[in-house]
């Protein structure tokens, strides 16, 4: 197997619409996902290798199961697929790397540490230099995360506002209901009588 018959597995696959190409040779088997880009692109999803892995293993067998008809027609290899996406480490580094994950050790480093002065820019340099690996940092997947974790924390925030909002203004409209004042009901004859009996 070679780039020549992989960029024609892929080709392929692109001109019928198809998700998913498979390159293998009966012994290994690479699956990936065809990105409807110009130009066409590929990624690798996973691999299986029949001759040095051990095919009792459930992650083995959770593989060969996305291949079979069943899991084509449930469109496992979609869900797989999504799952991958959502967790991997790029998404993971964007989350570490993230303002409330600097607050969250910052206060954690404060409780243990009560007497030293901890900056949270002194955190970011250890996790960025230290922790996590400088390629996926700068990576673009990494960066694409961390607009995604943006973009749901505002929207997160957008909403904690306007729930806020929403009880601000139920609570003016009981103030401004509990201060109406009640009109005078005009008397009957009878009363105005019973106040005023004829002599």
């Amino acid at each position: 197997m070679n780039e020549t018959h992989l960029n024609q597995a892929v080709s392929y696959a692109s001109q019928a619409g198809i998700d998913w190409a498979i390159l293998t040779n009966g012994a290994n088997w690479e699956i990936y996902k065809v990105v409807f880009s110009k130009p066409v692109d590929k990624k690798l999803l996973y691999t299986l290798d029949f001759l040095n892995e051990n095919y009792k293993e459930k992650k083995f067998q959770e593989k060969m199961y996305l291949l079979c008809k069943e899991a084509v027609k449930k469109s496992a290899m979609e869900t797989f697929h999504k799952e991958r996406k959502a967790i991997n480490k790029h998404s993971i580094a964007a989350i570490i790397y993230s303002d409330d994950s600097l607050k969250l050790v910052r206060r954690v480093l404060k409780s243990l540490y009560k007497d030293i002065n901890i900056e949270s820019e002194l955190i970011e340099e250890i996790i960025k230099n230290d922790i996590i690996k400088r390629d996926v940092i700068t990576s673009a997947h990494t960066h694409e995360a961390e607009k995604r974790l943006k973009k749901n924390s505002n929207k997160k925030k957008r909403k904690s506002k306007a729930a806020l909002y929403k009880v601000d203004v139920e609570q003016k409209k009981g103030t401004e209901s509990s201060n109406e004042t009640l009109q005078p009901v005009a008397k009957t004859e009878d009363e105005e009588q019973v106040e005023s009996p004829e002599n």
